[in-house]
Formats: structure tokens, sequence, C-alpha cells
């Protein structure tokens, strides 16, 4: 039924334009009255999930007392008006061409849960009223042209948050210490922003903290000390599956208690950092590790033992000045599909026994001081 009654509704719409445009008056105005009446039905049908085709219906057709809980539109703006549906709990639009700026009146959506405004063209400040939202679960603004920086008490204000994904903006200043108050949160996404300052330790506290990316920021190390501090709180974060902070001038060096984190995690993605020093030890007792991203680095010494990241499938050393011979134990790495070891200062041969890396289809060496010897690699 409210098929129908939006596409009767599209129907009249597009007759109004034409009469309006040869300047019937009398026309026009019968043509609104039922397009009226059409809006007012749609207002009393909308008891559940509502997808609007065009913002322009949304005026009239919702009300203070309308009951809708799902809201899916397609537009060039988001209506004011939309802060009328005070029952929504969800509200989509993801992959639209909106422009202009989030309404104020949203802060009248009090029983919303989840909120998708992403990948668009949305433009000024997130209204703080999405931060001071007490049922939100999910906030997804990713993909837009939001400024500004993140409420100091934000972490306060959202106890039921749990995933926050703002990356690809144009938000900046630092990372509230507040978040951590948040106790629910899973997913925390702020990647390809200008947020700056030193990555919060308080982090630690977000015990449920799934998917960590701050990747393409322009973060540092605390002042203090040159060790990524950080890195040791969060392996408090026992349920960690994903940490992602390349691209951020970090200036530091990888904690030894690296080794530390849960068998959780899957993915470390730390390239482009300025990250010093060595690769701790303690690295391969990620067991569950399937990616390991350290390249265009300063990293010195040794490459570590292996044999502990079964799992590994992605390995990423290059453009770094790591030295010595190259480990016989990546030969128990059997998942293994890419190996970036070039431009480091790696001597000696190869192993042998990597002609039974199956799995390999990436190899790059290159830049280094190692012997070939060709045929026994060829040979799988």
């Amino acid at each position: 039924m409210i098929g129908a009654r939006l596409a009767l509704w599209r129907i009249i719409s597009s007759i109004e334009q034409k009469e309006e445009s040869r300047g019937n008056k009398d026309h026009v105005s019968m043509i609104r009255d039922y397009k009226s009446k059409i809006e007012s039905e749609l207002s009393n049908i909308c008891n559940g999930i509502l997808k609007l085709l065009d913002t322009r219906l949304i005026p009239s057709a919702a009300t203070s007392d309308s009951k809708v809980f799902c809201l899916k539109m397609k537009g060039e703006k988001i209506p004011r008006s939309l802060g009328n549906c005070t029952s929504l709990k969800i509200t989509n639009l993801e992959d639209n061409d909106l422009i202009g700026e989030v309404p104020l009146k949203i802060e009248n959506l009090q029983n919303l849960m989840q909120l998708s405004f992403t990948n668009s063209s949305l433009t000024g400040l997130i209204p703080y009223a999405i931060f001071n939202s007490s049922k939100i679960e999910v906030i997804g603004l990713y993909m837009n042209y939001f400024s500004g920086h993140l409420p100091s008490s934000m972490g306060h204000l959202l106890p039921n948050l749990k995933a926050l994904y703002l990356w690809e903006n144009e938000l900046n200043g630092i990372i509230p210490n507040s978040i951590s108050n948040a106790p629910k949160f899973i997913n925390l996404q702020l990647g390809a922003n200008h947020f700056s300052g030193s990555i919060p330790n308080t982090l630690e506290n977000l015990r449920l903290l799934e998917v960590l990316n701050l990747a393409s920021n322009n973060f540092t190390s605390e002042s203090s000390t040159l060790e990524l501090m950080f890195l040791s709180y969060l392996t408090k974060c026992i349920n960690l599956t994903s940490i992602v902070v390349a691209n951020n001038p970090l200036n530091g060096t990888l904690p030894i208690s690296i080794g530390n984190f849960s068998t959780s995690l899957e993915q470390f993605v730390a390239y482009n950092c300025s990250i010093k020093g060595i690769i701790p030890i303690g690295i391969g007792n990620l067991s569950n590790l399937v990616t390991l991203y350290l390249e265009d680095n300063e990293l010195v010494g040794s490459i570590p033992t292996t044999d502990g990241i079964i799992q590994l499938q992605r390995l990423h050393l290059q453009d770094n000045r790591l030295q010595g011979l190259i480990p016989n134990d990546i030969c128990q790495l059997n998942n293994l599909d890419e190996l970036f070891l070039n431009h480091n200062e790696l001597f000696g041969t190869i192993p042998t026994c990597w002609g039974g890396l199956s799995k390999l289809q990436k190899l790059y060496l290159d830049s280094n001081q190692l012997t070939f010897i060709l045929p026994i690699l060829l040979e799988s």
C-alpha cells in the first residue's frame, strides 16, 4: 500500500510541476489538495518501515505523531522536518548524493539507535546532539566532508554506542580521553581525517573493542617516551582482531609487549609510521595473525622468528633497514600468499625450502644482497 501511494504521489508531483510551469493556478491548487491527502494517508500508514525515494515528501508526511521507526531516503538535502520523526530508530541515507549540513533538529530523535549518512557530500560540523544520544548504537558518517572536532565529553554521553564510523572526512583535533567511557565500543574507525596528538592510552578501557582504524591522520607518539605505549595498553583489549594505524608520523618503537596481544588479533597494519628500532621477537606469539604490514618504516635488526604465526598470509617488511639472514622458519608459513622483503639490507642465500610454499603468489626480494637459487624456487 505504501509503494502504491508513493508511486501515485510521484506522478501527481510531476503533473503539479507541469501545470505550475504553464501558469494554471486553479489546476495547481486542486492537485496540491489531492497531494496533501495522499501525504496525510502516508503519515497514518507509516507505523513500520518507510522508504522514501524523494525527501520532498517528508515535510508533510512526517509529523511528530508519526510512528516511523526505519527510514531510507534519497534526495539532495536532509530536510529539517526529519527531526519530526521522533519515533525513528533507524535512519539510513547511505550512498546518496546528499549535500549541505545535517539539520540541528536531529536532536529531537531521542529514540535513534542507528544513524547512517555515509558516502555523500555532507559538510559542516557534526551536530553535537548525535554525540549526546543515550540509545544510539551505530553512528555511520564516513566518506563525507564533515569538519570540526569530537566533543570532549562524548564518551560520557554514549553508553550504548557500539560502532563509530567517521573515516574519510575533514575532522581534526584529538581523540578525547572520555571515549574510553563508552563501555560497549566494538568498532572505532577514524581513519583518513586530520586528527592529531597522541593515541590515548585510555583506549585500554574499551574491553569489547574488536576493530581500531586510525590510519592516515597526524597522530604522534607521546613526547615523554620513544616507545609506542598505546600499543602496550591496547593489549588489554582481548577481543581486538584488527589494528590499523598506518600513515601516521608515530615516530617511535614497537614495545616488547606487542607479543602480549590476544590470539584474536588477525591484522596489524602500521606502514609508513616512522617506526624505529627492532621488530620485537614476541610478535611470533600472535598465532592467529593473518596480515602484518610494517613496510616503509625505519626498522633495523633481523627478521624475528615466525614459526608461531602459522596463519600468516601477508608479510610486508619492505623499505626498512632490516639486516641479516632470512630465517628458515618462514618455510613453516604454509598459508603465506604475499612476502615483501625488498629494499632492505638482507644477505645470504634464500632458503631452499621456500619451494614448498605452495600458496605463495607475490614475492619481492629486490634491492638486498641475497644469493638466488632460482631452479629450486621455480620447482613449486
